[in-house]
């Protein structure tokens, strides 16, 4: 019976995978015979690698005509950019993000894009604005938008403890404990319980900062969350290892790494800031029992990771300038084509324009009785108005800065000049046409 069930699992993820496969295939076809930016976005979010989704975000970037899409697009790319640790483009393009959201009046786009300019300002050491963009999130999430409300909020408690405001953050995530453990939601409940934990641990109270990583290790325990246990296993290394007590402190140290050998990820937060904790406590502990071999072992560690890191930061920021120049000179000359194709269509609308000018003028000439003329007219007034409110728009935009009122002033002023123009277009007109037929009398 057990084998039957194990089979039936085996062909339950063969199946899941064929579907997923199936599934990045036909995105893949429609990138390639559309240029589609939704598909780019979901190929995006699909692929592992995450270089590669960067790639992609950026080709959707190029061919997307919805504000909406635009918006999401640009807090991806700020998200991936922020993971790399590039945080002046991670705040560009949270900026970006917010602009877009602010237009469409957007308030959960307005609250995510805060969301990330929070972390940005928070990784970076500037704590007040980090505090103030998360508040304003806050704000723009209102109740309805549940799950961003809270990561919105375990952000602000987690900044507070970087500002050493301890008590503020510990206020923060008891609120949050209460509302996750409310609404039953055991992801936000363990990470409230496990931030609780490093505040006491902070603090130096220690029987609080026990119970709370007990309760982070237990929920994570229950939801076999392996990423989640890899931290609170740390945490609990740590309390153990402040305690001095190094034998269990050890053993939880080597759980939490044992762990990031099979569960983490390089880009993942842990690496850039747990990581390196563990190892010099690893190193310090083995230094008190003088075990020189595994302290040297550790330190080792250290010295290799932080290489590494400097190494990959290395590559990854070559190949991101590189991949990032070629993809905006693709932009660039998509754009030029795009303003080509539309000085062209302007051409055309004017020598059209200029013709039915032409045309009127000579039937004005011919319709002594003026059965056609004024309809005629007045229908190429209408089409030369639009032409030259086309034309003008980009200038008149600048020079008005869009407010409506003085927008209709501007155009009403066009509308006006427009009569000498007809009248003056008349008189050379005629005057052509008598001068013409001097000329024959003459002849």
């Amino acid at each position: 019976m057990s084998k039957i069930f194990v089979l039936l699992q085996i062909l339950f993820c063969v199946g899941i995978g064929y579907a997923q496969q199936n599934r990045i295939d036909s995105l893949k076809n429609a990138v390639r015979k559309d240029n589609d930016a939704r598909a780019y976005v979901a190929l995006a979010l699909t692929t592992a690698d995450k270089d590669s989704s960067y790639l992609l975000l950026q080709r959707a970037l190029i061919y997307v005509n919805d504000p909406a899409l635009e918006a999401t697009i640009y807090a991806h790319i700020s998200q991936w950019e922020l993971d790399k640790g590039f945080y002046s483009l991670a705040q560009k393009s949270a900026f970006k993000s917010l602009e877009v959201s602010i237009a469409l009046n957007d308030s959960s786009k307005i609250s995510l894009s805060y969301k990330l300019l929070g972390l940005i300002a928070m990784n970076t050491g500037l704590y007040e604005k980090a505090i103030d963009y998360n508040q304003k999130g806050i704000i723009f999430c209102g109740k309805t938008n549940v799950r961003t409300l809270a990561a919105i909020s375990n952000n602000l408690g987690l900044t507070y403890f970087h500002a050493k405001d301890i008590y503020k953050a510990i206020a923060l995530h008891q609120e949050n404990s209460a509302s996750a453990a409310k609404r039953g939601d055991s992801i936000l409940m363990a990470a409230a319980h496990n931030n609780l934990g490093t505040c006491f641990l902070q603090l130096k109270n220690y029987d609080s900062a026990f119970k709370h990583i007990s309760q982070t290790l237990r929920i994570n325990t229950l939801m076999k969350d392996s990423n989640g246990l890899m931290y609170d296993t740390k945490l609990m290394g740590e309390y153990f290892y402040l305690q001095h007590q190094f034998s269990k402190a050890k053993s939880y140290f080597y759980q939490s790494l044992s762990l990031d050998q099979k569960f983490g990820q390089s880009d993942d937060v842990w690496n850039s800031s747990e990581l390196p904790l563990c190892y010099e406590a690893m190193e310090d502990i083995y230094s008190h029992e003088h075990n020189a071999d595994s302290a040297q072992h550790f330190k080792d560690k250290i010295l290799s990771y932080y290489k590494e890191l400097l190494d990959k930061q290395k590559q990854k920021s070559a190949g991101f300038v590189f991949s990032n120049q070629e993809e905006q000179l693709m932009a660039i000359a998509e754009k030029q084509m795009q303003i080509r194709k539309g000085q062209t269509q302007y051409y055309g609308i004017a020598l059209a324009l200029l013709l039915c000018i032409v045309g009127y003028f000579m039937l004005t000439h011919k319709d002594a009785q003026r059965k056609y003329t004024p309809y005629i007219s007045m229908v190429i007034l209408i089409l030369t108005f639009e032409f030259l409110l086309i034309v003008l728009d980009p200038f008149i935009s600048r020079i008005t800065n869009d407010e409506p009122l003085l927008n209709f002033g501007a155009n009403v002023l066009v509308a006006m000049l427009l009569i000498p123009i007809q009248k003056f277009g008349e008189n050379l007109f005629k005057q052509f046409a008598l001068d013409v037929k001097l000329k024959r009398i003459e002849s």
